[in-house]
């Protein structure tokens, strides 16, 4: 839990300067247009406040046992006013540095000589605060698309599917349905009802398998307590599995066991740096498990996870971050499909011409979807629940159903 803070404390700093730089573009225009100073102050005002509130509220969310209607609607309320704003200040800050550096180019040039000022066209005043109102005005956009996205997108639950083709694979596995979801943070499901939907598209989707890859919590056991009786009612053939993600450690030792005992008492077979093998029919499916490794947190032990396992046989990894896969993971051991969390997707990202662009993008190497490395493949799921801010903007919280595919060779 120690290693979030500096995190938050970023998060606060980040969004103390994007506010500031906001607020005082926008106190320029208010005193240029000759406006009442109240149309100012008024923004500062409530600025210092919501910020105080949403830092308030972000450490109560996170750390407290269970949300509550005020805390989301707080919540809310703040998401609307900052994180627009965390689009329009770097539009701000762009246009203020394209205008400083033509005017310093300007500045070589004053002197002209006198003819060529004369020729000048003055730029006419009128046409200039039309602009400035324009601008403002479609500044207002991502208000309204964030103000949708809150109500929409967080809880607009999406099924993502993918066949993924594995060489040699065993005729029993041919077809072979596996659910992935992530990322659960119990508690930033502010109503149980959200996860009773979770669990009624899981089960619609007749799944052999079901995996969750870590982060079930934020950072209290107790958050589970409204959803287990949910996932205690997952339905697979051959049950539920999961792995721990960075967030599941954020608590003390006895909450840790706590958190390990309610997991257990839903149903879910918990793989920490250990696996397991499921045999379908006439054959076998190893399902490996790795304690995170990312964040600070060095946990997981491959070398002991698997131990024992056949590499000659289909199998399986559940991880939660996908920062170290490569180094730590698959340059060691030839496992055909890892699954894996932690991203989720960014939360605020867009579609543009079929490809996803997210914020993710800056901080991972592979932030979601498949990705086949050599003949390994990998798969990021989105997450369900979302950290920090209750947000989601154009990435949608994802169940993912992935189709083992038989094939002769990997191409």
């Amino acid at each position: 839990m120690k290693e979030y803070i500096p995190i938050i404390i970023g998060g606060f700093l980040v969004f103390l300067l994007l506010d500031f730089y906001f607020l005082r573009t926008w106190t320029k225009y208010i005193k240029n247009q000759g406006f009442n100073p109240f149309f100012y102050r008024i923004f500062w005002f409530i600025s210092a406040g919501l910020l105080i509130l949403f830092f308030y509220i972000s450490f109560t969310r996170d750390f407290s046992d269970q949300p509550n209607k005020f805390t989301r609607t707080a919540f809310i309320i703040a998401a609307i006013w900052f994180v627009p704003k965390m689009i329009i200040a770097p539009i701000i800050f762009l246009k203020d540095l394209i205008k400083f550096i033509f005017k310093k180019l300007k500045g070589k040039n004053r002197a002209a000589p006198l003819q060529n000022k004369e020729k000048a066209i003055p730029f006419d005043e009128s046409k200039r605060k039309l602009l400035q109102n324009a601008a403002w005005g479609l500044a207002g956009i991502p208000f309204l698309v964030i103000g949708k996205e809150l109500v929409y997108r967080s809880t607009n639950f999406k099924v993502f599917y993918e066949e993924i083709p594995i060489f040699n694979l065993p005729t029993g596995l041919n077809g072979f349905k596996i659910v992935q979801i992530s990322d659960i943070h119990a508690g930033s499901f502010f109503q149980k009802e959200s996860f009773a939907e979770v669990r009624m598209m899981i089960n619609m989707l007749n799944a052999d398998l079901i995996v969750i890859t870590g982060d079930f919590v934020n950072f209290n056991p107790n958050e589970l307590t409204p959803i287990i009786p949910e996932i205690k009612r997952f339905s697979a053939t051959y049950g539920v599995y999961g792995c721990l993600g960075n967030h599941d450690h954020y608590m003390s030792e006895e909450n840790h066991e706590k958190f390990l005992e309610l997991v257990k008492d839903a149903g879910v077979k918990m793989l920490i740096n250990e696996n397991r093998t499921i045999k379908v029919k006439d054959s076998e499916l190893q399902i490996i498990g790795v304690d995170n490794i990312g964040l600070g947190q060095f946990l997981g032990d491959i070398d002991l996870a698997v131990e024992g396992v056949n590499f000659s046989l289909p199998s399986i990894l559940l991880l939660h971050d996908p920062s170290y896969w490569e180094e730590k993971i698959i340059s060691k051991y030839p496992i055909d499909l890892t699954l894996l969390g932690h991203t989720h997707g960014g939360q605020l990202g867009f579609n543009m011409l079929g490809v996803e662009l997210s914020l993710a993008m800056f901080f991972y190497k592979r932030w979601a979807g498949l990705h086949k490395v050599k003949e390994h493949y990998i798969y990021i799921n989105r997450g369900l629940g979302t950290t920090g801010p209750p947000v989601r903007a154009g990435i949608n919280p994802e169940i993912t159903l992935l189709t083992l595919k038989a094939v002769d060779n990997v191409a």
